[in-house]
């Protein structure tokens, strides 16, 4: 950038002057005459002066003597640009005073430019005239001008006609010429404040010419200028007209469509004769492309320099005919193990291994030179230490900076020829890991076998050469062909899928296995192909399907059970209302004559409660705490002989059957029982028949192993079982109602037909019995109940009956009645009152240990619930024992006595009374109680006379 001072009194041939040289990246400062001119010069010496010749004040000429004789001004290039002094003589004078070169206006701006750049490398170079000593003889040649002056000012006014005319014809160039350069012009008249610009600046803003009036307001209400650098325009704008500076500035556009431009402002104040600004003239320019292209610019020589420094191969750049190293990057230093300032500036050779030419030009730089430009060779590079490394080179004549240069890349080949190496001893490796491999390996293409290893010979029983150039869906199940035929294709046409997936084949025999593929797309011969891993994976596929019917089997189980817990806890809570309701019943029976109109009233109530203790019973079962009495059960008879009951509850429609197997094995059940599981499976075959059908119960011995019950997903013992089939020829269920029918309160039959409490029965009892019951439907073919019972091993003593006492009355005996639920326990001490025992009453395990601690008298039996809120009953008679240890206990509770008897919560069945309970069954079980305590008592009170005896 070089500091240049234009001197020219006329505006428009400054300004245009200015423009030029500042396009280039010059810097210019500018003056209207000599005088103005010599004192900037004197403060801030340019490094080149461009002048006119007439101007106010003092004229070019004058100026130049004024340089010239001051010795430390006079090495400044002085260049006059005149349009008005154009003779020889002229030229001859303004060379005399010193200048450096004479040009006549107009010149072409590319001309002008060069005729600068010479001056300014003469410059330079010291070879540009400089007077040594002011001329002695300059105001002779002052004169000289002064005398010629009349005749310049003459032939000027006679050329102001001529250049009148053509002022019209400049002033359209000059307006083809800002359209070309996208340079407006605008003139602010600072009086009148009145702005004009040209069409261009319209043209610059994509607005029509003349499609507003122009103004510095409009320009700010249109948001034209880019916000980040509106605030900055409008500084330098005031800061310029308050300075009186010429101004010169780059900044944004961004015009309504969203386009931004980049514009370059300048502009100056002129003055009137009085030294009053008059108005300000400028320029704008668009350079948009300009920016674009230095920005692309500068981006591409980024770009260039990172790949040059960030290459992996080493890049090296040569002077074609010397051969010296004029630059190379970090991996080419890398590759001969030498520093970068250690290989620019010597020959190419150093790069080389000696030869017998020990020039500045290696053969390989020659060859690539001529005939093997852009061609790759294989060499060889030496290091510091004289190591030999094998490269390749390939290299290209290029212009940098006006010099021809040859560039080369050296890529390392020591670690291919390695993995070369490496390569053929892997590829013995692989191919025997390949065919001793664990999976089959296999190359398809285009849907064909292309190889094959041995192990396909355990998979499918082929050989390699079977299968080999044959189609791969050839031997894979219909069912799964065509996806994997397609995965295939799309695989080879590079879409991404699913690699790992099962399928399955059909081998040598005919079997259908399960194997699992891994597929990836590879090259075969050039062409597309995929790598395929098949393992057979029928082991794991056997393993995951017993895995699922385990877990089915466990979700069943732990299904059933929860619903179990539920029918329990209902039939519990149940118990203790129908306790109520009937020990209510009976009492108010008791006190009322059969001719009382209440009594029928009241038996209804007890009958009613009777009822429900069957439905109880039923949940107690399905939950399986029902007290059984299992015994040696020869199913066979118990058909025959609940065949007339199974006959008078069937339809005249329905055609009952028996098939009885002979020799049918022994099984172990609760004969009551088992005629309700038989009773509930025929009622619910009748049901499903209603427009009549057949019905057969079948028994048969069976063997039942683990794959069975795993169909079944069910957990059970393997072994011998006793089967009874129940088979109806009605509508059949699906999957989904087959699903639920176990569970208590579903039904298929119509509101109020049923309770749906049969088939729950059934559940519960044959699982207490250690049996099972399984359907076996389909839609429209009918349905099969099976039941399973274990076959009879080892035959059970029959159970003694106890031996029921007669309720008979109280002697005072003092009983302690510990009830959560209110209205029981006010029954049961109603009861216990009217039988002449005296009662105390708690609700709770705490309440009671108070009444025990706060009553003096002896306390003959304790009559507890077991299951109570904050204290049970069997915490309760652990901590009474403790208090009174001759106390009775008699457990009550909703939940069956067995349950009871087996947890050893109590000792024995007379020591447990079920819910719901008669007031006649409580007093008989209190009684039985009180009798064992008198026996109990004294036997004790006998024993210990004997020990005080033996004393």
């Amino acid at each position: 950038m070089t500091h240049i001072l234009i001197v020219e009194d006329h505006a428009e041939s400054r300004y245009m002057l200015e423009r030029l040289l500042a396009s280039k990246g010059h810097r210019i400062v500018t003056a209207e005459n000599g005088r103005e001119a010599l004192e900037m010069v004197r403060e801030n010496p340019p490094e080149v002066i461009i002048s006119d010749i007439m101007m106010p004040v003092m004229n070019g000429f004058k100026l130049c003597c004024e340089v010239k004789k001051d010795p430390a001004l006079r090495q400044i290039p002085f260049i006059f640009y005149t349009a008005t002094f154009v003779d020889e003589s002229d030229r001859n004078l303004a060379m005399s005073l010193g200048a450096s070169r004479f040009v006549i206006k107009p010149t072409e701006g590319e001309t002008f430019l060069h005729i600068l750049d010479e001056v300014l490398k003469e410059h330079q170079k010291g070879i540009l005239p400089v007077p040594e000593a002011p001329l002695e003889d300059q105001e002779v040649l002052v004169e000289m001008y002064e005398s010629s002056i009349t005749r310049k000012l003459a032939e000027t006014v006679e050329k102001l006609q001529d250049e009148r005319r053509t002022l019209i014809q400049s002033e359209q160039r000059l307006k083809e010429a800002q359209e070309l350069a996208h340079i407006g012009h605008w003139e602010l008249d600072l009086k009148t404040d009145s702005l004009e610009w040209s069409d261009e600046i319209y043209r610059i803003l994509r607005e029509k010419p003349r499609a507003f009036d122009p103004s510095y307001e409009t320009l700010i209400t249109m948001e034209v200028i880019h916000p980040d650098d509106r605030t900055g325009v409008v500084r330098a704008h005031k800061e310029s007209l308050r300075k009186n500076t010429p101004c010169d500035m780059e900044y944004r556009l961004l015009l309504k469509d969203g386009t931004l431009k980049y514009v370059n402002e300048r502009f100056q104040t002129l003055f009137d004769d009085h030294g009053n600004p008059a108005c300000v003239m400028g320029t704008v320019q668009d350079i948009t492309e300009r920016r674009q292209a230095e920005e692309g610019q500068r981006e591409a020589e980024e770009r260039r320099r990172v790949l040059f420094e960030e290459a992996l191969d080493g890049i090296c750049m040569a002077d074609a005919q010397t051969g010296v190293i004029l630059d190379c990057n970090q991996a080419l230093a890398d590759l001969v193990d030498r520093d970068r300032e250690e290989l620019i500036g010597n020959p190419q050779s150093i790069l080389h291994p000696g030869s017998e030419e020990q020039a500045d030009l290696s053969p390989t730089f020659r060859q690539h030179l001529t005939d093997k430009e852009g061609e790759i060779i294989e060499t060889q590079v030496v290091t510091r230490r004289g190591a030999i490394k094998e490269v390749e080179i390939k290299a290209n004549l290029v212009e940098l900076r006006g010099r021809k240069t040859l560039q080369g890349i050296f890529r390392d080949l020591t670690g291919r020829r390695q993995a070369e190496e490496a390569l053929r001893k892997s590829e013995a490796r692989y191919r025997l890991l390949v065919e001793n491999a664990g999976e089959v390996v296999m190359v398809a293409q285009n849907g064909r076998i292309e190889f094959l290893n041995r192990k396909v010979v355990d998979v499918l029983g082929y050989t390699p050469g079977e299968l080999v150039g044959k189609p791969f869906v050839d031997f894979i199940h219909p069912e799964d062909s065509k996806i994997v035929l397609d995965r295939h294709m799309k695989r080879m046409r590079g879409e991404v899928l699913p690699e790992v997936y099962p399928f399955r084949v059909i081998d040598k025999e005919g079997r259908t296995k399960w194997v699992e593929i891994n597929a990836v797309g590879i090259e075969w011969e050039g062409n597309p192909a995929t790598l395929n891993f098949l393992e057979d994976i029928m082991a794991r596929k056997e393993a995951e399907a017993e895995k699922e019917a385990l877990q089915a089997q466990l979700n069943q189980a732990r299904r059933m059970e929860s619903i179990g817990i539920l029918a329990g806890g209902v039939a519990h809570d149940f118990n203790n209302l129908l306790t109520t309701i009937m020990g209510n019943a009976q009492l108010a029976l008791a006190d009322l004559k059969k001719d009382n109109p209440l009594y029928e009233d009241m038996d209804e109530i007890r009958k009613a409660g009777e009822r429900g203790t069957v439905l109880t019973r039923r949940l107690l079962a399905f939950s399986r705490k029902e007290v059984i009495h299992p015994e040696v059960l020869d199913l066979n008879a118990l058909v025959q002989d609940m065949d007339k009951l199974l006959r008078r509850l069937l339809r005249e429609n329905i055609e009952l059957n028996t098939v009885l197997s002979p020799g049918l094995w022994k099984a172990v059940a609760d004969p009551g029982q088992m005629e309700q599981v038989i009773m509930n499976l025929v009622v619910n075959a009748r049901d499903a028949m209603p427009e009549g059908g057949k019905l057969t119960l079948e028994t048969a011995n069976t063997e039942l192993d683990a794959s069975y019950f795993r169909s079944h997903n069910v957990k059970g013992d393997p072994g011998s079982y006793v089967m009874l089939a129940v088979s109806d020829t009605g509508p059949g269920m699906d999957q989904e109602t087959m699903a639920r029918i176990f569970e208590p309160f579903f039904t298929t039959k119509a509101r109020g037909a049923g309770t749906g409490l049969g088939l729950s029965t059934v559940y519960g009892i044959l699982k207490q019995s250690g049996g099972y019951v399984w359907p076996y439907s389909q839609p429209g073919k009918g349905t099969t109940m099976k039941v399973y019972l274990p076959k009879a091993k080892d035959v059970p003593s029959p159970a003694k009956k106890e031996r029921l006492c007669e309720a008979k009355a109280g002697a005072g005996e003092v009983v302690l009645v510990v009830e959560d639920d209110i209205s029981l326990q006010e029954l049961a001490v109603k009861t216990l009152r009217r039988a002449g025992y005296q009662v105390l009453a708690a609700a709770n395990g705490e309440e009671a240990l108070k009444v025990i601690k706060g009553f003096e008298g002896e306390i003959h039996l304790l009559l507890t619930d077991v299951i109570m809120p904050r204290m049970g009953g069997q915490e309760l008679v652990e901590r009474v024992r403790l208090l009174r240890p001759e106390i009775q206990v008699l457990y009550m509770s909703g939940y069956p006595g067995g349950a009871f008897l087996e947890s050893g919560i109590a000792r024995s069945d007379s020591s447990f009374v079920q819910k719901p309970f008669t007031p006649e069954a409580l007093c008989r079980k209190v009684r039985v109680k009180m009798n064992n305590e008198r026996f109990e008592r004294g036997a004790w009170n006998a024993e210990r006379g004997t020990r005080n005896a033996e004393k």
